[in-house]
């Protein structure tokens, strides 16, 4: 999507027939295609235990990226479903990912065709808010912590201190000034009107 060259550990990663990275922990159906709004179940547990980045399947190193909407990010009970991952994995995802990235995604995410999983269950978490955030924080860390307290996948989120955070929409990354802004104007919107 957009033109963007994927980063080296991205590109060495397959792709679909229009030429799309397929992240490496995307659900892959039947016949192959890969399931974009599907994640696999054993290979997010393969890298929560093996500290994998989800998107390329590589060890993620010291510094970890969790990128999620501004509740999972600042609310003191807020929690991640995606595992963090490599800095420049999470800004490509924010830059070519639909979900992301593009300003008319209609902020669904499709349920799969159940003919194309077969062999795999399909989990909902109705704990999730349905729209879609309009901004997406991306936050630096060295540990994470992670519950149980989900349907089946574990909820995990960044240990403080934070080595770093990114404000984005629609595919840009904003200044800290104007993402702060942003984030408070979601957080705190009677305060902020």
């Amino acid at each position: 999507m957009r033109g963007i060259e994927p980063p080296p550990r991205l590109a060495r990663r397959p792709r679909d027939t229009r030429g799309y990275v397929i992240p490496w922990n995307v659900l892959i159906g039947v016949g192959g295609a890969p399931i974009f709004t599907c994640n696999d179940e054993r290979k997010h547990w393969t890298a929560l235990t093996f500290e994998l980045c989800p998107l390329c399947g590589e060890a993620n190193g010291r510094e970890m990226w969790f990128v999620g909407g501004p509740r999972s990010a600042f609310d003191p009970d807020g929690w991640y479903i995606d595992l963090p991952s490599h800095q420049e994995c999470a800004e490509f995802a924010l830059q070519t990912c639909p979900y992301l990235a593009a300003p008319r995604y209609e902020g669904r995410i499709d349920l799969p065709d159940p003919s194309k999983v077969a062999g795999h269950a399909v989990f909902i978490d109705e704990t999730l808010i349905p729209e879609r955030p309009s901004l997406f924080v991306a936050v630096a860390c060295t540990r994470i912590e992670f519950t149980r307290a989900g349907p089946r996948l574990p909820y995990v989120r960044p240990v403080k201190p934070w080595l770093g955070i990114q404000y984005w929409r629609q595919g840009e990354r904003l200044s800290d000034a104007e993402g702060e802004r942003l984030v408070q104007s979601i957080l705190h919107p009677e305060v902020t009107k």
